[in-house]
């Protein structure tokens, strides 16, 4: 009697399909590579990308999983990516690329009538990383006054801030205020504000902290958040102060008449 043994083959991975990892900028997210291969499963695989990746970009080579961590630049990249099951001599391998789009942005108008907000508030309310909020009079050279007056509560992002912004030519200002005299009071981070806007109205003086003085809704523009950018300039018969309790904040507007002070907090250091 003969005997015949039958053994599993342990059969090459093929890749099916190019893989077409495309990301946008700005939002994390994962690609499969998986997709794109076929394989008995007798023994495990592995993934490899010959070539660098970008910044911002990761690879795992055990579940052939692409990480995009929404921090790198947009770019398109040629790539080759092999797989072996660890056995068959033959590596399988193909080219792809690797696109990251540039990060969508938009300009929203602030104006009386006809634009997109009739506040700065509101506008920065729905904003997202990268958009530009520009207020505009209702003709070019004219003036446009927001009397609401401002609280910022959305971020930007390193390296794609929300830019808040007064049109060339005209006479932006922001004269409204949210509490007590206070013109602007923000806890977000990665904003620029106020190129070509004018901070005007009642604020009052504000006195240095070390010595008692006057709390913080007394204070002209309180800018709690953190990496930001205030420009734009004061008018008023009055010091206007700013309160700065966030890190590496910059106050670097032109024709301010300020009293700049500092809170430090616990793991915080106040940078203007």
């Amino acid at each position: 009697m003969g005997f015949r043994l039958i053994t599993s083959l342990n059969l090459q991975p093929t890749i099916d399909s190019t893989p077409a990892p495309v990301f946008d900028e700005g939002t994390a997210a994962t690609y499969a590579m998986s997709q794109h291969v076929t394989d008995d499963g007798v023994t495990a695989l592995v993934y490899t990308i010959v070539t660098t990746l970008g910044a911002g970009l990761t690879f795992n080579s055990s579940t052939g999983v692409l990480t995009y961590d929404g921090s790198g630049a947009a770019s398109t990249t040629e790539h080759q990516l092999e797989v072996s099951d660890q056995e068959n001599p033959t590596v399988t391998s193909i080219a792809f690329n690797i696109v990251v789009n540039a990060l969508s942005t938009a300009t929203t108008i602030v104006a009386a009538a006809g634009g997109d907000f009739t506040s700065f508030h509101a506008a920065i309310a729905a904003a997202a990383p990268g958009d530009v909020i520009e207020g505009q009079a209702a003709t070019p050279g004219g003036t446009f006054d927001d009397l609401t007056g401002v609280t910022a509560n959305v971020d930007g992002a390193n390296g794609n801030p929300i830019v808040i912004r007064g049109r060339v030519g005209d006479t932006i200002k922001i004269s409204g205020t949210v509490a007590g005299n206070t013109h602007v009071q923000w806890n977000s981070d990665w904003l620029d504000f106020g190129e070509n806007i004018l901070f005007e109205g009642s604020a009052k003086p504000g006195t240095d902290q070390t010595t008692g003085g006057k709390s913080d809704t007394d204070r002209s523009i309180i800018l709690d958040g953190s990496n930001n950018i205030l420009r734009g300039s004061h008018r008023n018969s009055n010091l206007h102060s700013v309160w700065n309790s966030g890190a590496n904040n910059r106050i670097i507007g032109p024709g301010y008449q300020e009293l700049v002070e500092s809170r430090m907090t616990s793991g915080r250091t106040a940078s203007t």
